[in-house]
């Protein structure tokens, strides 16, 4: 965006380019306050659909259906002991529970794992063959056993993930209680490591306020949600009638929830809706309940896992705009906006933050670059939006946790922008490894419970990182204001430099926009001069006595060049010097003109 606009503005074609910068701009400001004001109505408007822990106590036994949880298992040895705990304390009948461990049949790891395990019957071992498969996915795995199970419903659970016992009772009563076009409900995810570093802290306040609000507000507005990659509950027979997961998507749980919500209108047609359908309903809900899980810890993990759900989202965006008019025909309006802004509008948004933070640095560094490559129209608005989009989203994620009563936790969140800027890194992965690795199944590490020790090791990384960013940004903000206490103001410079018998010694008056007359080069031998300046520039440059060459240069961004030794002009006047020497015909002398935004000077 950043390049596209200079460009444009170099060229003299400023229109289109302030067009842009303006729709990217807008863009971005405009998904961060939809995302805040999803946020703003899960706090007004949303009363938890959950069923009260009484209903559940008293629902009975002999109602229940038979219930199937599905469990991928690849290279999880350290978090076996904390699963299968969990999944034995789930309140449910054993006889009609059926839990299978789905593991790679040259997975030995696990497998032998497993074999030290006294598993209880309801708990089953499933070996999936690799030999002929093309891929090697998760969604591969759950495929190859979906129409093995007996279950009316059916769930997936990841190696770390600990469900609150009474998880699947209020999945079931959510699903009785709930008109019969209700397919899927999502249940919340949370970290139980949460405490573990800087990083862990920043996944929880996300994760608060994505599965605490965002997700809620969908529901109860009847948009499309992303579901989360484990603990959504499903019923059995309409996720066999629509072939189930997408192998070769690697965030099929994100794609599944946009394909279930296009289905919408046509679900009358399954067998297990007998009633008419008039109207397009809400096929998947959220329901109170908690599964904790293991935030990864560690940096380069971190991204890996990041880099992986980017690539999916981009993968989901491709898939489900290959018939652009039908999509918006089956998910409306609004549904397809949703569904761009979660999908293919989270990559953009990652990647104009790496333009933002680069132009951040530089003003920090270089406060006048920012003026070299912006006109200050355009300028304002990127820094309005650097500052608001990042403010709104401090904000959702600081609230997330206050409310939770996560108080230390909210004080990290207040950095959440540094975190942001490592999905922006992440989002440079996904986006090279969609073009060259685009099935590639990117593992994420689990190491179950989390001791102390391992925490401080696992930590040092990402404070570290964040001690330097803090201390690099306070240097520069240091450096930019000592530069512009030491910038000379108008008079003081050309005073200055007019006793140094200067080759530069006439120019005009200039004003923010327009330069009458830049200066009268003595001698051609002085070097090249550059001006950049946004207006219109006029400028005339007489080489050689008395013969004028008058040059006028409409549009922004305009650099004039001149043979010689090098120099360099940025805006309003402040003319300095650089290895000075006494001029006469055979020396020369290079000298440069730095133009400081909004000051008037005169002879």
């Amino acid at each position: 965006m950043a390049a596209t606009a200079y460009l444009a503005y170099r060229y003299g074609i400023a229109g289109p380019a302030f067009a842009l910068s303006l729709t990217a701009a807008g863009f971005y400001l405009g998904a961060i306050l939809f995302r805040f004001l999803l946020f703003a109505f899960s706090l007004i408007q949303i009363r938890k659909n959950s069923a009260a822990k009484s209903i559940v106590q008293q629902c009975s036994d002999k109602e229940l259906p038979v219930y199937t949880v599905l469990v991928p298992l690849r290279h999880e040895v350290k978090a076996l002991p904390g699963l299968i705990e969990a999944l034995n304390n789930l309140d449910w009948p054993e006889d009609r529970l059926e839990i299978f461990f789905l593991v790679d049949d040259d997975d030995d790891i696990t497998q032998d794992a497993l074999k030290k395990h006294v598993l209880p019957r309801h708990i089953q071992v499933m070996i999936i063959p690799t030999a002929d498969a093309l891929i090697r996915s998760k969604p591969r795995v759950l495929n190859a056993i979906l129409f093995q199970v007996s279950g009316e419903f059916l769930t997936i659970y990841d190696a770390e993930d600990r469900p609150e016992q009474d998880q699947l009772k209020k999945a079931y009563l959510t699903f009785r209680d709930s008109p019969e076009e209700i397919v899927c409900v999502q249940a919340r995810l949370d970290y139980y490591n949460e405490r573990q570093n800087i990083l862990t802290r920043w996944f929880t306040a996300e994760y608060a306020s994505w599965f605490g609000y965002t997700l809620p507000a969908l529901d109860c507005l009847g948009l499309p949600i992303p579901l989360g990659g484990t603990s959504n509950h499903l019923r059995v027979e309409f996720l066999q009638k629509i072939g189930g997961w997408d192998s070769y998507n690697v965030t099929e749980d994100c794609e599944l929830g946009m394909r279930i919500y296009r289905m919408r209108g046509r679900m009358k047609i399954m067998s297990y809706l007998p009633h008419k359908q008039e109207e397009k309903g809400r096929p998947i809900r959220v329901f109170d309940s908690v599964t904790y899980e293991e935030a990864t810890s560690q940096l380069k993990n971190w991204i890996r896992q990041r880099s992986r759900w980017i690539k999916g989202f981009l993968q989901t965006f491709i898939v489900h705009t290959r018939n652009p008019l039908k999509a918006v025909r089956e998910f409306g309006v609004c549904g397809f906006a949703v569904f761009i802004f979660f999908t293919g509008g989270t990559a953009v948004i990652h990647l104009m933050n790496i333009v933002f933070w680069t132009l951040s640095i530089a003003w920090l560094f270089n406060w006048n670059f920012i003026y070299a490559f912006f006109p200050p129209a355009l300028h304002q608005i990127h820094v309005f939006t650097l500052i608001f989009g990042n403010a709104f989203f401090v904000l959702i994620h600081v609230l997330s946790a206050l409310i939770e009563k996560r108080f230390l936790t909210a004080l990290f969140a207040l950095f959440i922008p540094l975190y942001w800027l490592l999905m922006a890194i992440a989002c440079l992965k996904a986006i090279w490894q969609l073009i060259f690795k685009p099935h590639f199944w990117e593992k994420t590490m689990h190491f179950g419970e989390i001791k102390k020790q391992e925490e401080v090791k696992n930590g040092m990384a990402v404070k570290k990182i964040l001690i330097i960013v803090i201390v690099t940004l306070a240097l520069a903000v240091c450096k930019n204001s000592a530069d512009a206490a030491n910038v000379s103001f108008p008079g003081s410079v050309w005073s200055e430099l007019k006793t140094q018998a200067s080759p530069l010694n006439n120019y005009g008056a200039m004003a923010e926009g327009v330069v009458e007359q830049g200066a009268e080069l003595s001698d051609a031998s002085l070097g090249k001069l550059r001006i950049n300046f946004f207006g219109e520039l006029k400028y005339s440059f007489s080489p050689n006595g008395p013969t004028w060459y008058n040059y006028t240069a409409p549009g922004i961004g305009i650099r004039l060049e001149y043979p010689g030794q090098k120099s360099f002009v940025r805006f309003g006047f402040k003319i300095s010097q650089e290895n000075w020497q006494d001029h006469d015909s055979n020396t020369a002398a290079t000298g440069f003109i730095t133009v400081y935004r909004g000051w008037n000077l005169s002879k």
